[in-house]
C-alpha cells in the first residue's frame, strides 16, 4: 500500500463571506434652477467625465435676471460716483464670470456649475466683480456732496457778511435770524448728503451682491457631472420642466467597486485596514484581488457582525454594481496547519477517519478536518477525535493513502518510499 507522512503546510488564516459589489459612488444630480430642458446630451449607459455638460435649462429668464441686475448696480455706482465695469457681452456672461461653459458646449471645470448627490451646488469660482476700493469711495467726490458743501460754503459767507453789517448797524436782527438759519440748513443739507452717500454705498454692495447671484443661477442652469461616472439612469427628457431638486441624472462610480460584508462577532477582532482580500464572482474564473478599506469601529448588536469594506479594481468597468461576490479575507498569510493528503481520509456515517502505520499496522484515528485545498490536494487536520486529549496524530505521522476497507489492526506493506 501505498502511505503518505502528515505535514506542516503553508496555509493563511482566510475567513468567508458574502457581499455586494456596489458602486464606490452613487449621486443623483439635480437640477438647481426651474425651467424646461432645452438640451440633454446624456444616455443610460454612457461613460461621462467629470465636468461633462450633461442637460441645460433654458436660460433666457436668467440672462434677464442678469441684465436686471447689471443695470441695478450701473445705477448704484452712478450714485456714488464709481465708474462702470466695462459690460461682458451677452453671449459670455455667465462664462466669463462664473466659470460655466460657453454656448458652444465646451465641457466645464470639474466641480463648476455642478449641483451635488443632495442637489447643493458644488464650489464654484468666486465672480470676476472686485469689490470697491472703500478708500477710493470718497464721499466729497460725490456730486450731492459737493453740492452741499457749496451751498454751505454760500451760507457762512453770507453769515459773515450779515454779522458785519449788523456791527455797523446796517442789517437787522431779521437779517441775522435769517443768515444763521441757512447757516443750518447748509449744514444740515452737508450732513444728509454724507449719510446718503454711506446708505449709497450699502447698496452699491447689495447690487454687487445681487449681481453675483444673477450670474450664479445662470451659471446652474448648465448641469454637469460632478465626477468621471457610468449614467446608471435617465429620468428626465428635453422640453421636460424641472424645477430645483428634481432628478436630472444618476451617476455611479465603478472602478473600484466596493465590497461591504459583515463578519461574524467570533472571526471579527483580527480584521484591520489593509489586510488582503480576495473576491470571487460566479461566472468568473478571475478572482479580484484588493486590500480592506474600512472596518466599522463597533459590532452590530442585532446581528453581532462587524461590517467591513473593500475597494476592488475594476478596469473598464467590466463587472456591474450589484453582484454578489464570495470575498476572502486573509488575516495571517503566514499562518501554518498540519496537513494530511486528501486521498488518506477515509469517511463512514459522517466521521472522518485517517489510517495511520504504526509498528507496521493500521491504526484507525478520529479526526477533525477543516479547510481542503483541492489543488494542493491537502486537508487540514484540526483536532483528535476527543477534546483534551492527548493529539491523535503529529507532522510525520505515515498515513495510507486510499486505505478503502483496510481493518483496524491489519498489517501494512508499504509499497516504496
Amino acid at each position: 500500500m501505498r502511505a503518505a507522512a502528515l505535514e506542516v503546510a503553508p496555509w493563511p488564516r482566510v475567513i468567508y463571506v458574502s457581499g455586494e459589489l456596489a458602486a464606490a459612488e452613487r449621486v443623483t444630480v439635480r437640477a438647481e434652477v426651474t425651467g424646461p430642458l432645452v438640451e440633454v446630451r446624456f444616455d443610460l449607459g454612457d461613460r461621462v467625465a467629470a465636468g461633462q455638460v450633461l442637460a441645460r435649462v433654458d436660460d433666457a429668464p436668467l440672462r434677464l435676471d442678469v441684465d436686471r441686475a447689471e443695470a441695478a448696480l450701473a445705477e448704484a455706482r452712478a450714485r456714488v460716483g464709481w465708474p462702470a465695469d466695462p459690460p461682458h457681452p451677452r453671449g459670455s456672461a455667465a462664462p466669463a464670470v462664473c466659470g460655466a461653459p460657453d454656448p458652444g458646449g465646451a465641457p466645464v471645470t470639474a466641480g463648476e456649475g455642478v449641483p451635488n448627490g443632495g442637489g447643493g451646488a458644488a464650489p464654484r469660482p468666486g465672480l470676476a466683480l472686485p469689490a470697491p476700493d472703500e478708500a477710493a469711495l470718497d464721499p466729497e467726490a460725490a456730486a450731492s456732496v459737493r453740492l452741499a458743501r457749496a451751498q454751505l460754503a454760500e451760507a457762512r459767507a453770507n453769515h459773515a457778511r450779515v454779522l458785519k453789517l449788523r456791527a455797523e448797524r446796517i442789517a437787522t436782527p431779521a437779517d441775522q435770524d435769517v443768515a444763521e438759519a441757512a447757516l443750518r440748513a447748509g449744514e444740515s443739507r452737508v450732513q444728509q448728503a454724507l449719510e446718503t452717500f454711506a446708505a449709497d454705498r450699502v447698496v452699491l454692495r447689495v447690487r454687487r451682491a445681487e449681481l453675483a447671484q444673477a450670474h450664479d443661477r445662470l451659471a446652474r442652469a448648465v448641469v454637469a457631472a460632478p465626477f468621471a461616472a457610468v449614467v446608471a439612469a435617465r429620468p428626465v427628457g428635453p422640453g421636460e420642466r424641472v424645477a430645483p431638486g428634481d432628478p436630472v441624472a444618476v451617476l455611479v462610480r465603478t472602478d473600484p467597486l466596493r465590497l461591504a460584508a459583515d463578519v461574524p462577532e467570533l472571526e471579527a477582532l483580527a480584521l484591520r485596514p489593509g489586510l488582503a482580500v480576495r473576491a470571487l464572482v460566479d461566472g468568473r474564473r478571475a478572482a479580484r484581488e484588493g486590500a480592506l478599506a474600512r472596518v466599522a469601529p463597533a459590532i452590530d448588536p442585532v446581528g453581532r457582525t462587524r461590517r467591513v469594506e473593500a475597494d476592488l479594481p475594476n478596469p473598464g468597468g467590466a463587472l456591474p454594481a450589484g453582484v454578489f461576490a464570495r470575498l476572502e479575507l486573509v488575516l495571517d498569510p503566514d499562518a501554518t496547519a498540519l496537513a494530511a493528503p486528501l486521498a488518506a481520509v477515509r469517511t463512514f456515517a459522517g466521521l472522518d477517519k485517517l489510517v495511520l502505520v504504526r509498528e507496521g499496522k493500521a491504526r484507525e484515528v478520529l479526526v477533525t478536518l477543516g479547510r481542503r485545498d483541492p489543488v494542493r490536494g491537502l486537508v487540514e487536520v484540526v483536532a483528535g477525535a476527543t477534546p483534551g486529549a492527548p493529539p491523535a496524530v503529529a507532522p510525520g505521522d505515515l498515513v495510507v493513502l486510499d486505505p478503502g476497507g483496510l481493518p483496524d489492526g491489519a498489517r501494512v506493506r508499504l509499497e516504496g518510499p
